[in-house]
C-alpha cells in the first residue's frame, strides 16, 4: 500500500502539471498587413486608440481557463523592419460580449467589466528576426481569461506615435469578414468613439498558462493534507 506522503505528493504533482501553451487567433492564414496601433506613420496619427476582439472559439480549441502572460505579433513579409521605442503604451484586456465584426464605435461599449491593465509604460516594439510571432509583449500583469465567459478584447492606447516612423511598418493581419477577429480605432488616444470600424485584425499569438479548475484545487488540498499526515506519521514512528 502506498504511503499517505506518496499519495499526497502525486496529487500535488497532478494539480500543477499543466504546462504553458500558445493560442493563435485568428486561425486562418494572414491575408493582409496592418500597422495596427503600434507602428503607424507619425504624420498619419499623433496617437492611437485601438480595440481588437478575438473570438473565444480560438481559445476553447486549446482549453481554458487561462492566464494570458504574453502577446506576440508577426512582421509581414516585405515590411520595413519593425524596431520602435514607443514612449508610452497602455494595453488592457477584458472579457467582452461583443463579437467579431460586431464591435461598437463607442469604445466604452466594448469593454468588459473585468477589464485589467496588463501593460503600461515604454515599449520596445521590435521584431527579433528569429521567425514568426517574434514581436513580443510580455505582460506586466497576467490576465485571467475564461473563454466560456465571452470573447477577448484587447484595448490599446499608444499615447505618442514615434516620429521616426515616416514609413509605416506592417504586421500580419487577417481581413476576412466572418473570421474570429475585427477592430475599431481612432487617430486620437483621447477619443471616445472610433472613426474606423474594420473586419481586419492583427494575427496574434497568446502565450497562456492553463488555470486549474476548482476540482483540481480540491485535489491539491487533499494532496497537501495527505502529505502532512504522512510526514506526521513518520515523525511518530
Amino acid at each position: 500500500m502506498k504511503s499517505p506522503t506518496f499519495i499526497g505528493l502525486i496529487s500535488i504533482w497532478l494539480a500543477f502539471s499543466a504546462r504553458a501553451a500558445s493560442v493563435l487567433s485568428p486561425v486562418v492564414s494572414p491575408s493582409s498587413g496592418s500597422a495596427g496601433p503600434f507602428v503607424p506613420a507619425a504624420d498619419a496619427f499623433p496617437s492611437v486608440r485601438y480595440q481588437q476582439v478575438y473570438g473565444s472559439g480560438d481559445f476553447t480549441r486549446v482549453g481554458g481557463p487561462f492566464l494570458i502572460t504574453e502577446i506576440r505579433f508577426s512582421e509581414a513579409v516585405g515590411s520595413v523592419h519593425i524596431d520602435a521605442n514607443l514612449p508610452n503604451v497602455r494595453i488592457e484586456l477584458s472579457t467582452t460580449g461583443r463579437n467579431p465584426d460586431g464591435l461598437s464605435s463607442t469604445f466604452a461599449d466594448n469593454v468588459g467589466s473585468d477589464s485589467r491593465m496588463v501593460f503600461s509604460g515604454p515599449l520596445h516594439f521590435y521584431d527579433r528576426g528569429l521567425g514568426a510571432f517574434d514581436i513580443r509583449i510580455p505582460l506586466q500583469t497576467p490576465f485571467a481569461y475564461d473563454p466560456r465567459a465571452g470573447n477577448l478584447l484587447m484595448d490599446v492606447r499608444n499615447f505618442q506615435v514615434v516620429p521616426i516612423l515616416d514609413i509605416p511598418r506592417y504586421m500580419d493581419a487577417a481581413d476576412i469578414v466572418g473570421d474570429t477577429v475585427s477592430s475599431v480605432y481612432a487617430p486620437d488616444v483621447n477619443s471616445s468613439t472610433a472613426t474606423q470600424i474594420d473586419s481586419l485584425g492583427l494575427w496574434t499569438l497568446f502565450e497562456v498558462i492553463p488555470v486549474p479548475e476548482p476540482s483540481t484545487w480540491a485535489i491539491l488540498l487533499l494532496g497537501i493534507g495527505a502529505a502532512l499526515v504522512g510526514a506526521r506519521t513518520r515523525g511518530r514512528a
